[in-house]
């Protein structure tokens, strides 16, 4: 089905540079922070880095929210997974029959949560991002490299190919419950340990941290086995690597920096929780839970 226009339900960095790539193949709506949309309406959109993309005024549309979805429209749903219940609520009540949700979140439950408050059956495909993105300022995103692996479904064809047009790289992953459980792994690692040393990705990638580092990996792959889907043995140093090559700071430090809540529920407080359901131990992922929800409550007390 190919699609008439785009709506970014969640203009943060990752869902703002992806509406500047979708720009150049169909009309994009933006839906984001008053600040950020009234930035874009005013100087346009610049994003920086290993892209440098200029969207002026007027070419894309912002707006802090929507009252309807027309016909073919396809929804990327790019907000935070603490605001994601209230997104399936909105759109829930929005979405056509021939909608289309791409859901780009962290954590394993984002599709249940999505349904769950939309209160009714509706089109979706999950996206795992490997985007590396940072808020400059309203307006102004960097970009690091990354793109987007989505799920097998009848639309996922139409989606590679848009996406891969607009220049955003994109592929259908052969196991996209696998590529959840090790971006869940990565997001264990790298977003605690940024948030709470206030560095950047490949600063926690020393020596210093490496058991560290393992210990949760290690905890999330015991998880994930328990769960029917067995990780690669030689995950740690997948991202190990990763994180040596990242020179983007983490959503997590960047939600911290702004008194904005974090994922940590839904990436370590699930790893800590779920596994506690299944008998087995996780106690370096709940350390780092606990020290998140510690931080953010002592950064926003008055």
């Amino acid at each position: 089905m190919p699609f008439d226009r785009a709506i970014i339900f969640g203009a943060g960095a990752v869902g703002s540079y992806l509406g500047a790539r979708l720009v150049a193949e169909l009309p994009v709506t933006l839906i984001g922070r008053r600040e950020h949309v009234e930035a874009i309406k005013g100087r346009g959109l610049s994003i920086r880095g290993e892209a440098d993309i200029f969207i002026e005024p007027g070419r894309l549309f912002a707006a802090t929210g929507i009252s309807s979805i027309g016909e073919r429209v396809l929804v990327l749903v790019a907000v935070k997974l603490t605001d994601l219940e209230a997104a399936g609520a909105e759109l829930g009540r929005l979405g056509r029959a021939d909608t289309v949700f791409l859901l780009v979140q962290n954590g394993m439950e984002g599709r249940e949560m999505f349904l769950r408050s939309a209160g009714r059956p509706l089109l979706t495909v999950r996206a795992v991002a490997s985007c590396g993105a940072d808020f400059t300022d309203a307006g102004r995103v960097e970009f690091w490299g990354g793109g987007l692996h989505l799920e097998g479904s009848p639309w996922t064809g139409e989606l590679v190919g848009l996406f891969s047009r607009a220049g955003v790289e994109c592929s259908e992953s052969p196991d996209i419950e696998k590529a959840l459980w090790e971006k869940l792994a990565m997001n264990c690692v790298a977003n605690p340990l940024t948030a709470l040393l206030g560095v950047r990705n490949r600063e926690v990638a020393g020596p210093e941290l490496s058991a560290l580092r393992r210990s949760v990996v290690a905890e999330v792959a015991r998880l994930a086995a328990a769960e029917g889907h067995p990780l690669p043995e030689d995950l740690a140093e997948r991202i190990d690597e990763s994180l040596q090559a990242s020179r983007n700071r983490s959503s997590m430090l960047q939600d911290i920096e702004r008194g904005r809540p974090t994922e940590i529920e839904h990436l370590n407080g699930f790893v800590a929780r779920r596994s506690a359901e299944r008998g087995l131990s996780a106690p370096v992922n709940a350390a780092l839970y606990a020290l998140v929800r510690a931080k953010s409550t002592l950064e926003t007390a008055p």
